[in-house]
């Protein structure tokens, strides 16, 4: 799995994505969709927004 930066490598397509949020002290992740922009369900965040950290594309082709 490749992790890449929110601020400077966002994703060249639409979907689904692992994405890991920092604040302060406190790390977390979550499934996320991008279209433009990160939307984690509750809330809608463009790249300025200082928790997002990093960004994964998980390959489940080969789970059956």
């Amino acid at each position: 799995m490749v992790w890449h930066d929110c601020k400077t490598d966002s994703p060249k397509k639409d979907g689904y994505y692992i994405l890991i949020l920092k604040e302060d002290h406190y790390i977390t992740w979550t499934r996320a969709f991008y279209n433009t922009k990160w939307d984690l369900w509750i809330d809608v965040f463009d790249e300025a927004y200082e928790g997002l950290y990093k960004w994964a594309e998980v390959d489940l082709s080969e789970v059956e």
